[in-house]
């Protein structure tokens, strides 16, 4: 077991063999006292820290260590393990437009400039082979846009919508 704390700007590593802790390597001879499901005692190198957890949600958490408050960032073996093999990408990628997946007719068009729609949602109606597609939104997006009309016959990657 391994994770990444990150502490303002320093990152520290702690992970567990055979029962023991280490912190960058080294051993952490420590005592842990659990008061209650949120509050620890914490006995390492002659002196007692009292740390409250405050809050965590996903790779973040606030402590309270002696009274003072500290926010740390947490990565688990998983996340790690992904960020070497560079699967973590931090951007996510701005869906701005909705391109014609390929040539055909629109039979109908199911949204509004102005609309919001959830990733998911029916956008429009594009027939091509004597089949009717129902293109959906690929995101959580609102319409800024719209590009064409009922009965317009659209090329393959022509911009139907914009977002």
């Amino acid at each position: 077991m391994e994770f990444e704390l990150t502490v303002g700007e320093a990152q520290h590593k702690i992970s567990e063999s055979k029962g023991s802790f280490f912190l960058d390597d080294l051993l952490l001879e420590s005592k842990i006292y659990k008061s209650s499901s949120t509050q620890f005692c914490v006995h390492y190198k002659n002196k007692m820290y009292e740390i409250e957890i405050l809050y965590h949600k996903e790779k973040k958490v606030e402590v309270k260590i002696n009274g003072k408050k500290v926010s740390i960032g947490v990565k688990t073996s998983l996340d790690l393990t992904l960020e070497r093999m560079g699967m973590t990408s931090k951007e996510i990628p701005k869906i701005n437009k909705l391109n014609a997946p390929m040539p055909g007719s629109i039979l109908e068009v199911l949204v509004s400039k102005g609309d919001k729609v959830i990733k998911g949602d029916p956008l429009l109606i594009l027939e091509a082979m004597k089949m009717e597609n129902v293109i959906k939104a690929p995101a959580d997006v609102s319409i800024h846009k719209i590009n064409i009309l009922v009965g317009d016959n659209v090329e393959k990657n022509q911009t139907l919508i914009e977002f």
